[in-house]
C-alpha cells in the first residue's frame, strides 16, 4: 500500500501545531515549495482554484515529492468529487458551505468505504499505489487516516452548528482561518480536538 505522510495526524496526536498553505493556482512548484519551506501541508483548493483533476493530480502528487499533507478543499458536497480527491492520493478533503447535519451525515459516508459509508471500492488506484496487496487491511486504514474538514460560511451554518449535535462523529472545536476578508468557522469531522492546534494561511 501506498504509504502516506500523515503529517497533520502526527502533529497533531503529539500535541504540535500542524502548519499549511492555501494553494489555488496549478503549479506542482508551488506545492513543492510549501514542503521545502517546511509546511505540514497544501490546501489545494479546487473550489476557487484555476485547475482540473488532471491539475489536482499533479499537485497531490508534488505533495507526495516532499513529504507534507495535501488536502483538497472540493468545490460542493458530491460525493464523486470527493471519491476523486480521495482517490488520486489526497490526505483528507474540506467540505465548504455546511449547514446542517444532513450535510455532515452525507460527506462522512461519502468519504469512507461501506460499510461506515458509501466510498466506491477500487484496489488499483492511486491511492493504494496502483495495486492493493491486501484491500481487506488497506481499505480499513485509508478509513482510519482520511481527514474531512467542513466549513460554515453561512449564518443558517452557524446557527445550526451553534446547537446541541447528537452525532458522534462531528467534533464541535471551530477554528478560524486566517484571512482578510473572510472569516468562516472549520470544523474537523470525527477527530476530537484537533482542530485548535490547526492553522491555516491563504497564498
Amino acid at each position: 500500500m501506498r504509504i502516506t505522510p500523515r503529517r497533520i495526524r502526527s502533529k497533531l496526536e503529539s500535541g504540535d501545531k500542524a502548519y499549511g498553505i492555501a494553494v489555488q493556482l496549478p503549479s506542482p512548484e508551488i506545492v513543492e515549495a510549501v514542503g521545502y519551506a517546511g509546511y505540514d501541508f497544501a490546501w489545494i483548493d479546487a473550489e476557487h482554484g484555476a485547475f482540473d483533476f488532471s491539475d489536482m493530480r499533479e499537485l497531490i502528487r508534488a505533495a507526495d515529492a516532499v513529504g507534507i499533507d495535501s488536502l483538497v478543499r472540493v468545490a460542493g458536497h458530491d460525493p464523486t468529487a470527493i471519491q476523486h480527491a480521495l482517490d488520486l492520493g489526497a490526505t483528507g478533503i474540506i467540505a465548504p458551505d455546511i449547514r446542517d447535519v444532513r450535510q455532515i451525515r452525507a460527506i462522512i459516508s461519502a468519504a469512507h468505504f461501506a460499510p461506515i459509508g458509501t466510498r466506491g471500492a477500487c484496489p488499483c488506484g492511486r491511492a493504494v499505489g496502483h495495486l492493493s496487496q491486501d484491500w481487506s487491511s488497506d481499505y480499513r486504514q485509508m478509513d482510519a487516516d482520511v481527514l474531512i474538514f467542513g466549513i460554515i460560511e453561512h449564518p443558517v451554518g452557524v446557527v445550526q452548528g451553534s446547537r446541541r449535535v447528537d452525532l458522534p462523529a462531528l467534533r464541535r472545536q471551530p477554528h478560524r482561518s486566517a484571512g482578510p476578508d473572510h472569516q468562516p468557522v472549520v470544523l474537523l469531522l470525527e477527530l476530537p480536538d484537533f482542530l485548535d492546534n490547526v492553522a491555516l494561511y491563504q497564498s
